[in-house]
């Protein structure tokens, strides 16, 4: 853009509505924006938003943000930085034009500084001069000495007490013995601060990214802005989650020839400068040319580190190196691009395409923790042997796992003629070995092609498997046939397992022939599996099973009594305090849940806490046994619901010794109605406490 519209801060008085503000000169970003209400600092995305661009950029109040008669004034602080490189490459004419916008912005807000500055005369001395106000909105330069005092805040005597404080103080002071005593304001202008003490002040109230109490010392603030700590940086809105990030801009030697040459040795040596720096930095890729790689990019010394394109186009990099075994090799060693390491805070992969041409095992693996947000936005890869992108945190500590996925295309590797499951010949899109007590993997708009093995590969190989999976806005497209699209292996053990979420996702055949088998199938020799939610499915043919199980075959869900997957349809688990996963078809959400039974006798389990049973199942329906868990393994109160739909009868079966209202087994009649609940009682045995028809 050309910088051609004066500027000057401005101000209005707010009639205490919502109403956007039109903003009167362009902004290199949202966060360069500094708002003050009645002198008291807003924040960006918490008091208010920007949305647009110029001319037609506003400020969007948000709830609190002003009262009716309140001063709301607006200013321009755009970083003043240079980081456009000049290596002895052609010259950007985008980039350049963008830096002498920076500076010219910068100019213009200094200009506006100025005009409220007071002045000595031209050829005169200012010394021992002080400005003071005149009365009429101006200034007088008067001699030197001490003036009145400006408005105290209120003093903490303990640091508890001066972190709990409300920000809205703005002035504050702190006379706890173990510290020098000092004053402090709240900033905001400068966020993300670091705690460090007695000088920057966490409050209790508001996160560190927002802003801190900082001690009024004569250290200039310029000295604390981090914003000038790397001067190569160039500063850029940060696409992961909010925030500032420092961005090395990628430099390749004079002559460098994106068609032959191999930029590994110069993106791997970036990577290692760039984490040297600090959390939150990313490799730019500014120009959509080819970037081969002969060897692996690895990342991962340090929390945050990504790397991204920065252009109109999307920048391609390519594995150039030897092809690498899917066999001893499915793991960081096969993939073209890893992060390891403890920590993978707001690190990251974005608008970058990733072309594993056949050779290499993985486009990208991640390992260890990824907390609290590890982000793949707007990539695509293609041809991998295995995965395209495989997790594992299997093996780490038990924190939380959030992941972000937006935008991802892909298309794996399968040979031609290729139909069977097979280790080494396109696995899986995505493939996650986790380990995590709590969390949430998200997935939006993606458009997913087929794996040999299946789309997505869900696998806890350790107890902890509190994980959630959201897929949203998301097509999976099958072109081959007998395939799955979700596969879940889940270990057994005594944690909650999570839920798994498909929110307005479609389902598609593509080349002809093909054809979906299950939509979801469980593979593991365990009872424990998620919560399943179809909110809705869309599909252009019919699968053979929504849900396919293979610990249990009576738990499966055919396509045919799906109807409700076109519209709202939950496959329910108990998500009692003793865990566990059996689904059963809800026919009405938020009612009694009902489980039909495939096939006699049936062996219900402790994973089937308030479950209700019926004596109808797929392709009939008529006496039934049911086999009740060992008391041993329930919890005093676990109940279980019986109900006949046909005339026929139900057997309720005590397991071995144990024992039905001192029975062994309850049967029922015959007749439509019957219907009984039992409870594990705390004498060791099962109780009715309701029941209806004739029950001996």
């Amino acid at each position: 853009m050309a910088v051609e519209v004066a500027y000057e801060p401005k101000a209005y008085v707010s009639d205490g509505s919502l109403t956007a503000r039109t903003i009167e000169w362009p902004l290199r970003q949202p966060s360069d924006l500094i708002v003050t209400v009645d002198d008291h600092a807003r924040t960006l995305n918490a008091d208010f938003e920007v949305n647009g661009t110029y001319p037609s950029q506003q400020i969007v109040p948000l709830a609190g943000f002003a009262a009716d008669g309140e001063t709301v004034r607006y200013r321009r602080a755009t970083p003043i930085e240079q980081g456009y490189a000049i290596t002895g490459q052609s010259l950007s004419r985008t980039s350049l034009e963008a830096q002498l916008d920076l500076q010219a912005m910068a100019a213009q807000e200094a200009a506006a500084d100025l005009l409220r500055a007071p002045l000595a005369p031209y050829g005169g001395a200012g010394g021992g001069l002080f400005p003071t106000p005149d009365g009429d909105g101006g200034w007088a330069l008067t001699p030197s000495g001490p003036g009145a005092a400006g408005p105290a805040g209120p003093t903490f005597l303990t640091l508890a007490a001066f972190r709990a404080a409300p920000v809205t103080n703005r002035k504050q002071a702190l006379l706890d013995p173990a510290y020098p005593s000092g004053d402090y304001y709240f900033e905001t202008a400068n966020a993300p601060y670091a705690e460090t003490l007695p000088l920057v002040i966490k409050a209790d109230s508001m996160a560190l990214s927002v802003g801190a109490w900082v001690q009024q010392t004569d250290e200039s603030i310029t000295s604390r802005d981090t914003r000038f700590e790397h001067a190569p940086a160039l500063a850029l809105r940060k696409w992961i989650e909010g925030g500032v990030v420092n961005a090395k801009q990628q430099a390749l030697p004079a002559n460098f020839d994106h068609d032959t040459d191999d930029a590994w040795e110069h993106l791997q040596e970036l990577a290692e400068d760039m984490e040297a720096l600090g959390s939150r930095n990313t490799i730019l890729l500014p120009t959509a040319d080819t970037y081969r790689i002969s060897q692996q990019l690895a990342f991962g010394a340090n929390k945050g580190s990504g790397i991204m394109g920065f252009g109109p186009g999307k920048p391609i990099i390519s594995w150039v190196g030897a092809t690498l075994d899917p066999e001893t090799q499915d793991d960081a060693s096969g993939a073209m691009i890893t992060w390891g390491g403890s920590d993978h805070a707001w690190g990251g992969i974005k608008d970058v395409v990733l072309f594993a041409n056949s050779k290499a095992v993985h486009c990208l693996y991640v390992e260890g923790d990824i907390t609290p947000g590890f982000k793949i936005d707007d990539v695509h890869g293609q041809h991998a042997l295995l995965d395209i992108v495989s997790v594992a945190t299997a093996g780490s500590s038990a924190s939380p796992v959030n992941m972000i996925i937006n935008a991802l295309t892909a298309y794996p590797y399968i040979p031609t003629g290729f139909d069977g499951v097979n280790a080494v010949c396109g696995r899986s899109v995505l493939r996650f070995r986790l380990n995590g007590s709590v969390g949430q993997i998200t997935v939006r708009d993606a458009n997913i092609d087929n794996g040999a093995y299946s789309f997505v590969d869900i696998d806890f190989p350790d107890d902890l498997a509190g994980i959630d999976f959201l897929f949203e806005n998301s097509r999976f497209e099958q072109n081959r046939s007998n395939g799955d699209i979700i596969t879940l292996n889940y270990a057994s053990g005594v944690s909650a397992p999570g839920t798994l979420t498909f929110r307005n996702c479609k389902h598609a055949l593509g080349a002809g022939g093909s054809s979906t088998t299950n939509f979801v199938r469980n593979t593991s020799g365990s009872a424990k599996r998620p919560d399943i939610l179809f909110d809705p499915l869309l599909t252009n043919d019919a699968l053979t099973n929504v849900y396919k199980d293979d610990f249990d075959s009576g738990k499966t869900v055919p396509y045919a009594l799906a109807d409700h997957f076109r519209k709202r349809f939950e496959i329910e688990h108990s998500r009692s305090v003793t865990s566990g996963a059996f689904p059963s078809i809800s026919r009405s959400h938020g009612v009694e849940n009902v489980i039909d039974a495939t096939a006699t006798p049936t062996a219900i389990t402790k994973y089937d806490q308030d479950k209700r049973f019926t004596n109808a199942f797929v392709g009939g329906g008529g006496a039934i046994t049911f086999t009740l868990p060992a008391v041993a393994t329930v919890p005093i109160g676990f109940k279980l619901s019986f109900t006949a739909v046909l005339a026929a009868a139900i057997t309720l079966d005590a397991n071995a010794s144990e024992t039905i209202n001192a029975g062994t087994t309850l049967v029922s009649s015959g007749s439509v109605g019957d219907s009984v609940t039992i409870e594990r009682s705390a004498g060791g045995g099962w109780v009715t406490t309701v029941k209806a028809g004739s029950w001996t």
